[in-house]
């Protein structure tokens, strides 16, 4: 159960006046039921309200959507106008013979007051989703490793009046359509995308009549060994009634590769696009291009010593719309500070060489709460600018503008108040800890064990490599629900460490809606080293020929840790050792098959390795003797 308050400014200005300005405030509460009718089948109900307690200096030109609008984003509710209540209820059910095949069925019902209409309207939403999830590991073939596929079916239809009541967004309603979506990961390849068809309008409740949209989504990344990481996201929306059509895209194309573990460096390219046409166009309808680009390079340099991170970039932006065409070549320079207790500032610099003249200045202040979400305060002015709306450019000239992003949610537990990141229920948070794994038992214990900084893990769903921060743990921003790979990057992992066992070098995360899933990665510590020399002589001191002789280190309860071979000269070296309390011997079928006296503290060598994962410990000239009675 939940209870609360929320509260919208929001107030648009040209010369001479305001066209827009919009102050309400609400109180909100609502109560989640879940009940388990059988172990596969799962009920959930939710019911929300709302109440506006403060309507104060509302005013509004526009209370009818532009055609322009409905091409773009089809008919929708504001919910800063409405006041209700909403039933949602679903179903989930999970194959009982094969858990990867999953289905949902979502009904519910509004009631709604519009306080401009001064009217209240009912309606209602019903949705059927299918999903199916495959492991392909056990396809694998030669250097062709897949590892999973998924899709997903959904059919929806929203009715013209439906309000989601306590939701902070606007409300989309009047939908009827279906979409389809997948994805699939092999070696370091990680690709997916979506499709859906839907029409809005079909009351014919605005002019233009019934609106057609079409949306695609394509993301996919992969790693180039020894050459780069690649990234490619892109989203496409094209929209069509009796009146005219609208397409709109995105897509930004990006490689990166990290040089050594000093820098990173990046190029890219993004495009955006936004084209309205219609088949008579007069003064209300009217036709509009906006083509935006900008080829960018970026190097990211951290400082030595953990002193924060210098950016130096490029970019080449060229851009057009309807009655506009410009561009310009700029430099970029930043510097981030170091965090400290959470706490991120960071500047930047850009200087205009060529084309459209000018400079642009930046600061920000972010801080990043436990669960991954960041919040940020930042001014930026820019000499000529511009904003993005809907992937539309419109340039602007002397532009300030100060940015205040708090996005988080709160639950009580039994333990307190904790941060749980987004309050979005089809996503979830992801958040990893590695650590040294002192007693060694799987799990993070915080007294006992020690979190460790810069261990690189690869995500799947960014395909790039993140390290740990000071307290051993990475973060994600919302994801939504799914299974994703979370991989330590062995060729960048320091050399004083090495996971507990080999399956953490690959895990499967199951990314569950509203909930943050931990994954702890457990450590060795392998500082440790030992080199020495073996050698057997009999009461003449002559020496035996022990070529292949083996030399074992055994730990506090008598059990082989690691072995090694001896030269022809007698020579041995281990290496890989956690810290802890070693015994250092000739293997016993070797003392046994030769009949070799031991000799005291000369024979057995006690080894104890300190608790550390950052500085190696060499254990040099560990010589050991043996005696033979006869060569």
């Amino acid at each position: 159960a939940y209870a609360g308050v929320w509260g919208y400014q929001n107030r648009f200005f040209r010369e001479g006046g305001n066209i827009y300005r919009g102050n309400n405030k609400k109180v909100t509460a609502g109560i989640d039921y879940q009940y388990g009718i059988k172990d596969n089948i799962t009920f959930e109900s939710r019911v929300t309200g709302d109440k506006l307690y403060e309507k104060n200096g509302t005013s509004i030109v526009y209370r009818v959507p532009t055609n322009d609008t409905l091409l773009v984003s089809g008919t929708q509710k504001s919910v800063n106008y409405l006041e209700g209540a909403t039933a949602l209820n679903s179903v989930e059910w999970v194959n009982p013979k094969n858990k990867n095949i999953k289905g949902r069925l979502t009904a519910g019902a509004s009631v709604a007051h519009d306080i401009r209409e001064e009217h209240t309207h009912a309606g209602y939403i019903v949705k059927a989703a299918g999903e199916y999830e495959k492991d392909l590991e056990k396809y694998q073939r030669g250097i062709f490793k897949p590892k999973r596929a998924a899709g997903r079916l959904e059919l929806f239809q929203t009715s013209p009046d439906f309000y989601i009541a306590s939701s902070d967004s606007t409300s989309k309603n009047d939908r009827a359509g279906g979409k389809v979506s997948g994805n699939i990961s092999f070696n370091s390849t990680n690709a997916g995308g979506s499709y859906s068809r839907y029409y809005s309008n079909m009351n014919h409740r605005y002019r233009g009549g019934t609106i057609k949209f079409d949306e695609a989504s394509i993301n996919a990344s992969t790693k180039i060994p020894k050459v780069a990481n690649l990234r490619f996201n892109s989203y496409y929306r094209r929209g069509e009634n009796e009146l005219g059509r609208n397409k709109n895209y995105f897509y930004d194309a990006n490689a990166s590769r990290d040089i050594a573990r000093w820098a990173r460096v990046q190029a890219g390219r993004r495009e955006s696009l936004y084209d309205t046409e219609y088949d008579t166009p007069n003064s209300l309808d009217r036709n509009y291009h906006s083509k935006y680009t900008d080829n960018y390079a970026q190097l990211d340099v951290p400082i030595p010593g953990n002193h924060g991170r210098f950016t130096l970039g490029h970019n080449i932006v060229r851009y057009n719309t309807a009655t506009y065409k410009n561009g310009y070549n700029m430099f970029r320079f930043g510097y981030t500070f170091p965090t400290w207790k959470r706490l991120t500032l960071g500047l930047g610099y850009g200087f205009r060489y060529s084309g459209q003249g000018g400079n642009d200045f930046n600061v920000n202040i972010g801080y990043r709460a436990k669960s991954g979400q960041t919040m940020s305060v930042g001014y930026q002015y820019s000499e000529n600018g511009g904003y993005f709306i809907d992937n539309m450019f419109t340039p602007t000239t002397n532009r300030h503008s100060i940015n205040f992003v708090f996005n988080d949610a709160f639950q009580i537990f039994h333990n307190g108040l904790k941060s749980v990141g987004d309050e979005d229920l089809n996503k979830g948070l992801f958040e990893a800890i590695a650590f040294v794994d002192v007693n060694k038992n799987g799990k993070y214990d915080k007294k006992i064990d020690v979190p460790i900084q810069n261990v690189p893990l690869i995500t799947s769903w960014t395909g790039e490599t993140s390290v740990t921060n000071k307290r051993g743990r990475v973060y994600s921003s919302s994801l939504e629900q799914g299974i994703y790979t979370v991989s330590i990057d062995m060729n960048q992992l320091p050399i004083t460490v090495a996971p507990f066992t080999n399956d953490l070098i690959n895990k499967k995360v199951k990314i569950d809606g509203g909930q943050t899933t931990q994954l702890e990665i457990p450590l060795i510590s392998t500082v440790g080293s030992v080199s020495g020399t073996l050698k057997i002589f009999d009461d003449f001191q002559r020496d035996l020929k022990i070529t292949d002789f083996v030399v074992v280190i055994l730990d506090e309860n008598g059990e082989e840790v690691n072995y090694s071979t001896v030269d022809s000269t007698g020579v041995f070296y281990i290496s890989g050792l956690a810290p802890g309390n070693y015994t250092l011997k000739l293997d016993e079928k070797f003392i046994d098959a030769y009949g070799l006296e031991m000799l005291p503290e000369k024979s057995e060598i006690s080894i104890s390795i300190p608790y550390d994962y950052k500085t190696p410990v060499d254990f040099t000239e560990q010589n050991l003797e043996y005696k033979t009675l006869a060569l």
